[in-house]
């Protein structure tokens, strides 16, 4: 059996959340049952927020030694492995170190670490910057005795022109060409 740290996110600004993935692997020649992972120890600053499987079906635990412990549900076959992310609050800067141990069958058989820079992030003040007023620009502090009416648009006229005579005179052509075509033919 293996278990595996590692760290998600290797440098998070202060009271931002860090998190580890563990990965439990069965590389023994038989199956596993009654698998647990127990966060050992974490530096102060880290504190335990939570969990969430990312194989396996994963239920936590507050054990009789007070620590954090995670337990598999099922068998973990030969060659297979379960994980999950632990999630952790930090409060305070520096490197901070995360341990786990594993085990089956109520037996601790490995340990597993790994670390996280939390830093100070640092954010500059942005001073104001002052706008003066334009020289030469009179303020008009007077307030009209009447509110301004609405504009309101001019009605558009939408007629077309009329067309009648020159319609009628076109048809009167094509009807007259009509004809003569007609006279021809005879």
């Amino acid at each position: 059996m293996t278990v595996d740290k590692y760290t998600i996110n290797r440098t998070v600004y202060l009271g931002e959340q860090t998190m580890f993935e563990i990965v439990v692997r069965n590389t023994g020649d038989v199956d596993l049952k009654d698998v647990f992972v127990i966060e050992a120890y974490f530096d102060q600053g880290l504190t335990y927020s939570s969990f969430y499987p990312t194989k396996g079906i994963w239920t936590h635990i507050i054990n009789n030694q007070n620590f954090d412990q995670f337990n598999l549900r099922g068998t973990l076959r030969v060659g297979e492995s379960a994980s999950f992310i632990v999630v952790f609050d930090t409060s305070s800067e520096g490197l901070k170190t995360n341990i786990v141990t594993a085990g089956y069958d109520n037996t601790v058989y490995v340990n597993s670490y790994n670390e996280t820079e939390v830093i100070y992030k640092h954010v500059p003040e942005i001073p104001l910057i002052e706008i003066p007023e334009e020289p030469g620009k009179p303020v008009n502090n007077e307030t009209p005795d009447e509110p301004a009416k609405p504009v309101t648009p001019e009605p558009q006229n939408n007629e077309l022109p009329a067309t009648g005579n020159p319609l009628v005179m076109v048809l009167l052509a094509l009807i007259a060409l009509g004809a003569a075509g007609l006279r021809r033919k005879d």
